[in-house]
């Protein structure tokens, strides 16, 4: 792991404490919060590699709280992007329930619910059989990316 320190000087002309004001900043979120003080991580880009830095805001609006600890120099650690799948929640229209994915077994059949919303819908062929279900976008992949001989994808269509 490879730590490196900026000035808090460097860090307030880039505008490191409001991301979205920020052009070195590539990700930011709230680490925590109490009743007067709130925690934050930003990701900053800066010679080619990506550098984690925590500092603290006032919730109050009250004093003055200082964002970098009052250290004149803030240290960072060296971080690289984790792709992950993340659930988004959607209002259900009409009083209709919002489908569940139906993943395929090796079989080409429907196996248990995974209980991810199903944002696809895949109609496809098994041994002569014309079969439709849906699908969450990781299941999908798993589908397209499948031995193709015995599933025959006929058309994928996003809800």
């Amino acid at each position: 792991m490879s730590d490196r320190t900026f000035s808090r000087e460097w860090l307030t002309r880039r505008h490191v404490t409001a991301p979205f004001m920020s052009r070195v900043v590539v990700h930011s979120e709230k680490l925590h919060q109490d009743d007067d003080v709130s925690l934050h991580q930003v990701v900053i880009y800066d010679e080619g590699r990506y550098w984690s830095v925590v500092f603290q805001e006032s919730e109050l609006g009250l004093g003055h709280l200082d964002p970098w600890f009052d250290q004149d120099l803030v240290k960072a650690v060296e971080v690289y992007p984790v792709y992950r799948v993340v659930s988004d929640w959607k209002e259900v229209e009409d009083g209709a329930p919002a489908p569940l994915c139906r993943p395929l077994d090796v079989n080409g059949r429907n196996s248990l619910v995974c209980h991810e919303q199903a944002e696809w819908v895949m109609a496809y062929r098994y041994n002569g059989e014309a079969r439709v279900t849906e699908l969450c976008s990781e299941h999908l992949y798993t589908s397209l990316n499948r031995n193709g001989n015995a599933l025959d994808i006929r058309e994928v269509k996003h809800r």
